[in-house]
Order: structure tokens, then C-alpha cells, then sequence
């Protein structure tokens, strides 16, 4: 097992060191046309700058005219961080909707959609047909793949560990082909949420981190199939399992989320933790059945590794949520209740495991004070031989209790396996607010029209601002005089940071202002069109950590 153990975590290095960086969802960084940009002549083509890589599908740029109908866009390329497509001839005036859906490094789909103008606004939101979200069918055949191929990782090492301690029943020869199983279910839900072509999706899956570690945990859990029916040594067996429990774990957040060293190593030492817990609640569940009277000692034995393997996985449960969340997004966000559900059950296996070994040193104490026959004289044997069926009445009863407390155990595990593996579906709010393509636009009733604002990259750090006021026919209103803006974090107190505005046109006006705090920023624009009236109006701006 140590050298299971030591090969599992170079294998884990290696990975890390062959993955390629990546710092969450790819994010939207710049657009060409700009979002809401009034052009005067059609473009001819479309050009997406991303945070990283990303990988293309068969319809990663959609163009859809005023009229909602979607146009021809031919030569859809990436080169590194920038997708360009070609746009046809454009000869219709009016609102234009580009849709784009791409793959990032984690394997998820991210995507979007915004408006451009050619020579007059006729739109004020994306056509419906651009919705390009992804699939929960995906998720589901990821979050279900995760469980069995951990699930049946626990048996097989278990399985190896505890034959020496008695006959295993043959259907658990198995193992491999649930861990199988587990495997072909990630690699298909890569598959699904890419939703192009087979061939064409196997090329994007390829191109991404997660999805080369399905490929290799699929091809190293069919070689482990192929080695226990064959019955190998179970050296190879081992190390086939460590090999996949590496793949397994270092996919999806764990090789996207910034900093991937620091996400990847707590994720891998997070999936070692449950296996080895595992693993030992299968040896006791396995003990008590074929051995009854060793359980209760092996109960004390286990039990300290048991405890540290549960506050590992609290720990780095808690270190990968809390990075990717924050707590002050605990209660609020899906992945955050996600997080404390998990937590939660951890906690519950520490007070079973500490039950346990209570039970087990009372057990042992008795069975001491059972086997005291006191002075030893011939005439209490009766006595002696009372207080030796009483010793084992107690401990066959302290059995019982054990073996049903290792069983709870086994279900928590269970739990908490489950709910890592939809954890692991669920975007962190940090990287789902990226989604939308690391830009902010919102548009607020202002005088007699509508004040329009920008922020990108809408993240902590230095933002270029647009704020521009514009009537119903979707022109600019000079009228509502100099635009002025300021900010506030009314949660941390912070502000208001008053922004320097240049003037581009009466009616437009931009700034940069540096956001020091990720939160929901409270964002005033005002002006004040005469000397006897003052417009203003507010708009919450949902800054990211950048």
C-alpha cells in the first residue's frame, strides 16, 4: 500500500506538470464589434478574444439578423485565445445578435451572447435563438461516472487488501467492471456537453485537460479489467488503480479553477482521503462478517486513521470551497450549500468513527475485567464461568453495535462521495460570473430615456467604463448634460470613489477606475442637465476576483 501510495502521488506530479495552465471558465476578454457598438458599416467578421485557449465547436459563432434568423458564418477558427469567424454580407440595418459557445480546459461549455448595431438599435436583448447553455445531461452522466468510479476503486483496493483475512465473495471480482463503467460514463458526458458530431466532439474533448484524463482513466481502468481476469499480481492491480484514481480526480475544477496547483493538489490529497477511509470501512464491514472477533480490536486500530482521513477530507473540502467561493457566498450560492451539505456529512462521520472507538475500548475493557477471575480459587469457578458467558454476551452485543456503526459509516461515505461529484458540476460563483464573458452591461430608466453602463472585465482590478445615455429610437441624448459616476460596496463599507469621466460625446461618457474589492458594487450616475433639475439613477454591478 506505501508504494501504491507513493506511486499514486507522483503520477498525480506528473499530471499537474503536463496539464496546461488555466485559470477557471475561459472568460469573454474582448469583443469585435463590441457589445451595444453602432456601427456605420457591416464588419466582416467576428472576433472573440478569450482569457485562455479555448477549443472550438461546430457552433461556437452564431449570427442571427433583426429579424431573428440565423446567417451563414463560415471559417469558425481559434488560434490559442482568439476565435474569429466570417461574416457574411450584411444588408439589413438594425440589431445583431452573435451567439458563441466554447470549451474550456475543465471540459464544461462556456458561453454567451450579446448585440451589435448596424446604423440603428432596433433590439435591447440577444434573440432567444441564441440561447447555447449547456447540458444537464452532461452533468448527470459526470456526477453518476464520479460515483462509480470511486465507489468501485474502494472495492478493488479493499478487495486486494482484506483476502488475506477470508474467502471474498466472487461477484466482488466485479470492481473493475464498475470502475469501467464509471470511466466511459465521464468520458461520455465530456462527450455530451461539447453536443456536436462523435468524431467532432472527440477532437474537442481531446483538446482539453479533463478530457484527456478521461481518456487515459477509460484506457487504464479497461487495462485493469483485462488484469483481473486475467489475475495479474496484485502489485499491478494496485498500481492500475492508483492510475485511475489520479485521472479520476484531477479533472474538471480541478485543473481550471486559479491556482490549479494549489486546487489540484487539495482535490487529489481530497480523493486519496475517501479512498483510504473507504478502504478501511470495507476491511471492517469485511471483518465483521468473516471474522466477528477481531472487529472490535481492528476498530481501535482503524479508528485514529479513520478520524484523520475525515478531517482531511473536511479540511481540504473546506479550503477548496471556501477559495472558490468565499463565506460571505456560502448561504447564498448552490455551490456553496453544496459545500456546507458536504461538510455537514463529514462532520457526522467523525462523531460515528469517535462512537466506534468508544465502543470498541468499552468492549475490550469488559472482555479485561471478564477474563479477572479475582483470588483464583477453585471454588469460584462457577462464578468465573458466569462472568465469561456475561463478557461474551456483551461483547457479541458490542459486535452488533460496531459493525452497524462501520455500515453508517459506509452510507455516510456514500453521501459524501455523492454530493462531491454534483459539487464538482456546479460552477463556483467566482468563475459562473465569468460566464458571461468577464463584461457587465445594464441598461436603467434615466430622464426621458435610458442611461446604458459597461464595466469590463467586470473583475477586481483596473475596469474600462462606458456610461451613455440614449432615447427610444436608440439615439444619443445630449440633453442630459455631463455624465458623472461614483461607486460604493455598501457591504464592506467602502466609498463612494468618485470616477474622473471623460467626455467623449455629449451623451457618452468613459472612464477607468480601479475596483479594489470583488462584491456588488452600488454604482450612481448623475447629471445634472440644468441649474433646476438633477437625473440620477443606480445600478448594482457584480464585480468578480479577476
Amino acid at each position: 500500500m506505501p508504494r501504491a501510495l507513493a506511486l499514486l502521488a507522483a503520477a498525480g506530479c506528473l499530471l499537474l506538470l503536463a496539464a496546461a495552465p488555466a485559470a477557471a471558465h475561459a472568460s469573454l476578454l474582448e469583443m469585435s464589434p463590441g457589445p451595444e457598438e453602432q456601427l456605420a458599416e457591416p464588419p466582416t467578421e467576428i472576433r472573440l478574444t478569450f482569457s485562455e485557449a479555448v477549443t472550438p465547436t461546430d457552433d461556437s459563432v452564431r449570427l442571427f439578423d433583426p429579424a431573428a434568423e440565423e446567417l451563414d458564418v463560415a471559417e469558425v477558427r481559434a488560434e490559442g485565445e482568439v476565435l474569429t469567424a466570417s461574416v457574411p454580407e450584411l444588408e439589413v440595418d438594425g440589431s445583431y445578435t452573435v451567439a458563441w459557445k466554447v470549451v474550456s480546459a475543465d471540459g464544461h461549455q462556456v458561453s454567451g451572447a450579446y448585440l451589435f448595431h448596424l446604423r440603428s438599435a432596433t433590439l435591447t436583448e440577444p434573440v432567444d435563438a441564441a440561447d447555447v447553455g449547456g447540458s444537464p445531461l452532461a452533468d448527470v452522466l459526470r456526477a453518476l461516472g464520479a460515483v462509480l468510479a470511486v465507489g468501485g476503486l474502494v472495492a478493488c483496493v479493499g478487495g486486494v487488501l482484506v483476502e488475506r483475512a477470508g474467502p471474498m465473495p466472487r461477484w466482488w471480482g466485479l470492481h473493475w467492471v464498475v470502475i469501467t463503467a464509471g470511466t466511459a460514463l465521464l468520458l461520455a458526458g465530456a462527450l455530451v456537453a461539447v453536443g456536436s458530431s462523435l468524431s467532432g466532439s472527440l477532437d474537442v474533448v481531446l483538446s482539453t485537460t479533463s478530457g484527456r484524463g478521461a481518456v487515459v482513466a477509460l484506457l487504464l481502468s479497461v487495462a485493469g479489467l483485462v488484469a483481473s481476469a486475467l489475475a495479474v499480481t496484485e502489485r499491478l492491480e494496485l498500481l492500475l488503480a492508483a492510475g485511475v484514481g489520479v485521472t479520476v480526480a484531477l479533472q474538471g475544477h480541478a485543473v481550471a479553477v486559479a491556482p490549479v496547483a494549489l486546487s489540484a493538489t487539495a482535490t487529489l490529497l481530497h480523493v486519496l482521503a475517501a479512498v483510504v477511509w473507504g478502504v478501511g470501512l470495507f476491511r471492517l464491514e469485511h471483518l465483521s462478517r468473516v471474522e466477528p472477533g477481531r472487529l472490535v480490536h481492528e476498530v481501535r486500530r482503524f479508528s485514529p486513521v479513520g478520524v484523520g482521513c475525515v478531517v482531511a477530507l473536511a479540511v481540504t473540502g473546506v479550503a477548496l470551497v471556501v477559495d472558490r467561493v468565499g463565506l460571505d457566498e456560502l448561504t447564498g450560492t448552490a455551490y456553496g450549500r453544496l459545500g456546507i451539505a458536504k461538510v455537514a456529512s463529514l462532520v457526522v462521520a467523525v462523531v460515528l468513527a469517535w462512537r466506534n472507538r468508544s465502543a470498541a475500548l468499552g468492549a475490550e475493557a469488559a472482555a479485561g475485567d471478564g477474563g479477572d477471575t479475582g483470588d483464583g480459587d477453585a471454588a469460584s469457578a462457577p462464578d468465573a464461568e458466569g462472568a465469561a458467558r456475561t463478557a461474551t454476551l456483551v461483547h457479541d452485543d458490542t459486535v452488533a453495535a460496531v459493525r452497524t456503526g462501520v455500515r453508517a459509516e459506509m452510507v455516510v461515505l456514500a453521501v459524501a462521495l455523492a454530493l462531491g461529484a454534483v459539487l464538482a458540476q456546479v460552477p463556483p460563483p467566482s468563475v459562473a460570473g465569468d460566464v458571461g464573458g468577464g463584461y457587465f452591461i445594464e441598461r436603467v430608466e434615466y430622464g426621458d430615456g435610458q442611461a446604458e453602463i459597461t464595466f469590463d472585465p467586470a473583475t477586481r482590478g483596473m475596469n474600462e467604463v462606458h456610461v451613455t445615455a440614449i432615447d427610444d429610437a436608440g439615439r444619443l441624448m445630449p440633453s442630459v448634460g455631463e455624465l458623472q459616476l461614483s461607486l460604493e460596496l455598501p457591504d464592506e463599507d467602502v466609498g463612494p470613489i468618485e470616477a474622473d469621466m471623460q467626455v467623449i460625446t455629449l451623451g457618452h461618457s468613459m472612464t477607468f477606475v480601479r475596483v479594489p474589492f470583488e462584491g456588488t458594487w452600488r454604482v450612481r450616475i448623475h447629471s445634472q442637465p440644468d441649474p433646476f433639475t438633477e437625473l440620477e439613477a443606480f445600478v448594482d454591478v457584480p464585480i468578480g476576483r479577476g
